[in-house]
């Protein structure tokens, strides 16, 4: 293409820049969601030009991207999507992503209700309820019906998929320029895979733990190779820790190690996994993914997660969680202009 003003381009000169952008894109990365962003990022690349979203040149770009693409552009912004288990039936929860910090509790007495926490040095934040909007087809009436225990069993699950997403979604640098480690993206697959088995309407209970398995494999071998060891290609846990902890892993409990170990039978005969079986491995899976994949670190992000107490309505307390998660810059914001 010639010389033209980004600014100003006709609608013709337009398209076919697009169309060439759209195709570079393509080549790249077969992945359709966010292709808007990342097209709006190659423009200004192209250009020599510093375009804010809110531009209407922005806003051009992104609506040629979803006249050509339309919903199929739509992005999930969450960490990710686990499942906690009520009342023997399993539900999907979102693992909201966020910038900075959030606060969150499992509180029957304060559903519905739009609650802040103001912190003795901090500026006043919204309290997610994670019983309102967090999990996919929980009604009011069952949500209300719940007690502590129950309520707290679903906390202390979002505790463990937010350190187990965030810590292996630290491992991924690609997307700012650098490497990846090895493996991390496609445990972060399992990781996803693991619940969607059991929220499956047939549930499949051997495939399930079998994706649990390959997460905390997949997380201990790139352990393994940061630190510059050698793993062979076996699927037993027990040596693989075995071998991780001599490059300094610190230790975990041996009994998460068998609760996720299982024999690759399962993936034929998902009979050979109870229900309590698979729950067990993956609650077990995401302990030592998360205490594990923090260890293995490409990016500069930068997750904490901390049990609280909250003053939510007068004098009451409530268990609750404060969460903070500082997400790398991509390299482009640091030079529009590259």
């Amino acid at each position: 293409m010639g010389p033209f003003d980004a600014w100003n381009l006709p609608d013709k000169e337009f398209d076919a820049v697009m169309t060439e952008i759209d195709a570079e894109l393509r080549r790249e990365n077969d992945r359709i969601v966010g292709r808007e962003i990342r097209g709006w990022t190659k423009f200004c690349q192209r250009f020599h030009i510093s375009v804010a979203l809110g531009d209407p040149v922005a806003g051009r770009i992104i609506d040629w991207f979803k006249a050509i693409y339309g919903d199929r552009l739509n992005v999930d912004l969450d960490f990710g999507k686990s499942f906690v288990s009520i009342r023997s039936d399993t539900y999907r929860i979102r693992c909201f992503r966020f910038y900075g910090a959030m606060y969150a509790i499992c509180s029957v007495e304060m559903l519905g209700r739009k609650i802040q926490h103001r912190g003795t040095d901090g500026p006043e934040r919204t309290i997610i309820n994670l019983l309102d909007d967090s999990i996919e087809g929980l009604t009011p009436e069952l949500a209300g019906r719940l007690s502590p225990t129950e309520c707290g069993a679903i906390l202390t699950r979002y505790h463990r998929m937010f350190q187990s997403f965030s810590a292996m979604e630290g491992a991924l640098a690609e997307r700012q320029g650098g490497g990846d480690a090895p493996y991390m993206k496609e445990a972060l697959d399992d990781l996803r895979e693991a619940a969607e088995c059991l929220l499956l309407r047939t549930p499949n209970y051997g495939q399930s733990n079998w994706a649990s398995l390959q997460v905390a494999e997949k997380v201990f071998k790139s352990y393994i190779l940061e630190k510059g060891g050698s793993h062979g290609k076996i699927h037993r846990l027990d040596e693989l820790c075995a071998c991780a902890y001599a490059l300094g892993l610190p230790l975990l409990d041996p009994s998460l190690i068998s609760a996720i170990q299982c024999k690759p039978d399962v993936r034929y005969h998902s009979r050979l996994v109870s229900k309590d079986q698979a729950l067990v491995a993956y609650d077990a899976m995401l302990v030592v993914s998360g205490a594990t994949a923090k260890y293995v670190k490409r990016s500069t992000a930068q997750a904490a997660i901390t049990q609280v107490k909250i003053r939510v309505s007068g004098n009451a307390l409530v268990d609750g969680l404060m969460l903070a998660y500082h997400p790398p810059a991509p390299p482009f914001f640091n030079n529009p202009a590259a």
